[in-house]
């Protein structure tokens, strides 16, 4: 498989070795007015990826680093009926579809129906991640396609990053075969790290599981198989403990690749 690396070329910059807010040092949060990594999940603070840091507007919330339109509809919470661990199988372009999902967070299971992968790339920065995307409903590789946001699901979001950085350069590479650790980018030259995010999205599309209980706090992921061709397969397990409760989940994944796309794409809810 050939490796694609993307390089930024740093300036030096005022005679700090402090290295600035942004993509590679603010991997799970957002960039502040005074330079910090912030979380991201403010209304005054809102943003993820190393990106600046937004305020929402009026009757808007922060989900995922995202501003959406707050509601008073009396929607359900998201998920479907039932739970459990399993395999499924999905409408991906390409290969076979197949995930597992052990464990529970915040007494929710997730029923597996569909996997895909796809790649987040913000091309003024030359900023790139993989996500693994596992889910209780089909077609998502259609829905990710369709700048479609998911409605009335429970998914598993899996990130991992690829990076290498020397005086003056940030090398960014897809993510390659390897142990991808929950937080960890590390200080040497080659540097990895991963995210992951349990979701139960209702049916205006939010998360309706507290921030606190729905991220990654420690884990790893783990690529057996990484092919960035439309369809190609990206293999894999994860094994990771989620929120405040310390929920423990882990499975396995063969998610045909669904594409590439920009962070800065409209998204919209799924009607």
């Amino acid at each position: 498989m050939a490796v694609i690396f993307f390089a930024i070329f740093l300036g030096t910059g005022c005679g700090t070795t402090a290295e600035p807010c942004g993509p590679s040092t603010c991997l799970s949060g957002c960039c502040d007015a005074s330079g910090q990594c912030v979380w991201g999940t403010l209304q005054d603070a809102c943003g993820s990826s190393g990106s600046a840091c937004t305020v929402c507007g009026i009757n808007q919330v922060c989900e995922q680093g995202l501003c959406y339109y707050a509601t008073t509809s009396d929607g359900g919470t998201g998920g479907g009926s039932g739970g459990g661990s399993g395999g499924g199988a999905g409408g991906n372009p390409g290969g076979i579809a197949e995930a597992t999902f052990e464990g529970s967070v915040s007494g929710n299971t997730l029923t597996v129906r569909d996997v895909t992968a796809k790649v987040n790339m913000d091309t003024s920065v030359y900023f790139y991640s993989l996500d693994i995307v596992i889910a209780d409903v089909s077609g998502l590789c259609s829905n990710v396609g369709a700048s479609y946001r998911l409605k009335d699901t429970r998914a598993l979001t899996l990130t991992m990053v690829h990076y290498y950085v020397s005086a003056d350069t940030v090398v960014y590479s897809f993510p390659l075969e390897g142990t991808y650790e929950v937080g960890a980018l590390g200080s040497g030259q080659e540097r990895t790290g991963a995210s992951a995010l349990f979701a139960m999205y209702d049916r205006v599309c939010r998360n309706t599981l507290l921030p606190g209980d729905a991220s990654a706090v420690s884990g790893t992921i783990t690529l057996t198989k990484a092919g960035y061709g439309n369809g190609d397969l990206v293999k894999g397990s994860y094994d990771l403990v989620i929120g405040s409760k310390a929920d423990h989940i882990k499975g396995t994944f063969s998610a045909p690749m669904c594409g590439m796309f920009e962070t800065t794409r409209t998204e919209t809810c799924l009607p």
